[in-house]
C-alpha cells in the first residue's frame, strides 16, 4: 500500500482515498459496496459494472434454446468477471466513460471559445484512445484476428472526429499498414506514417524511432 500511495498522481487526491489501502486484498463487489460508491470515482466504477451485467445478461439470454437463467446475475458472476479484467482494461473502460460524461458537462455548462477548445481536446483524446488500443494490439495475435476486433472494439471510445465510420474501418484492421492506409485523410496520419509497425518496434529493439505512439498525444 505505501508504495501505491506514493505513486498517486497528487492531482487525483480527495478526502478518503487512503481509506480505500486496507481493502487492498479484498473482493473488488466488497470495495465498492463499501468505500468506491461514496468516492468521486464511484459514478464510473458503477456504470463500468453495470456493462459487466449487461453482458452477462446478454450472454446468458443468448445461450442454447435463449432461455435466461431464473436465478438471475449474482454477485458470484460480477465478481468472476470483474477478475478477469486486469487493471490496465478497467483503466480504459473508466478513462471511455469519464471522456463521455466530461464531455457533455462540458456541452451543457460552457459555451464560447472555452466550450470549442474542450470539445476539440476530448474528442482528439477520445481518438487516441482508441488508435492507441489498435495500434497495441497487433503485437498480440489474438487481438487481431477477427475474434480479436469484436474484443477490442469494446474499448473503443463512442465520442471524438474518426467515431462512427472511420472507427469502424480502422477496426477491421488486421496489420499497421492497413490502420495507417485509413488513416490517411485524417489529422493523424501525419504522425502514423511516421510511427514504426509496433511488431518491428519489439523485434528490433536497437531501432532507431524518429517518433513513437506516446511522443504524439
Amino acid at each position: 500500500p505505501a508504495i501505491t500511495t506514493a505513486s498517486l498522481n497528487p492531482l487525483g487526491e480527495f478526502q478518503g482515498l487512503k481509506s480505500v489501502e486496507k481493502y487492498a486484498t479484498d473482493d473488488f463487489v466488497n470495495l465498492f459496496q463499501d468505500i468506491l460508491i461514496d468516492l468521486p470515482v464511484g459514478e464510473y466504477f458503477r456504470k463500468f459494472i453495470d456493462s459487466i451485467i449487461t453482458y452477462i445478461d446478454q450472454k446468458d439470454g443468448n445461450n442454447v434454446g435463449g432461455d435466461k437463467k431464473e436465478e438471475g446475475i449474482n454477485v458470484e458472476d460480477i465478481s468472476q468477471m470483474i477478475n478477469d479484467y486486469s487493471s490496465s482494461d478497467i483503466k480504459v473502460f473508466l478513462k471511455k466513460i469519464w471522456l463521455v460524461q466530461f464531455h457533455r458537462w462540458i456541452e451543457s455548462n460552457c459555451n464560447g471559445s472555452t466550450k470549442e477548445h474542450m470539445s476539440e481536446l476530448l474528442k482528439c483524446e477520445g481518438d487516441w484512445e482508441t488508435l492507441q488500443i489498435i495500434y497495441n494490439s497487433f503485437n498480440k495475435r489474438e487481438m487481431s484476428d477477427a475474434k480479436g476486433q469484436g474484443l477490442r472494439k469494446k474499448y473503443f471510445n463512442n465520442l471524438g472526429h474518426l467515431y462512427p465510420d472511420r472507427t469502424k474501418r480502422l477496426n477491421d484492421s488486421r496489420e499497421y499498414k492497413d490502420m495507417v492506409e485509413r488513416l490517411e485523410g485524417t489529422q493523424y496520419f501525419k504522425y502514423f506514417d511516421r510511427i514504426p509497425d509496433p511488431i518491428r518496434a519489439e523485434n528490433e529493439p536497437e531501432l532507431d524511432m524518429d517518433m513513437t505512439i506516446d511522443d504524439c498525444q
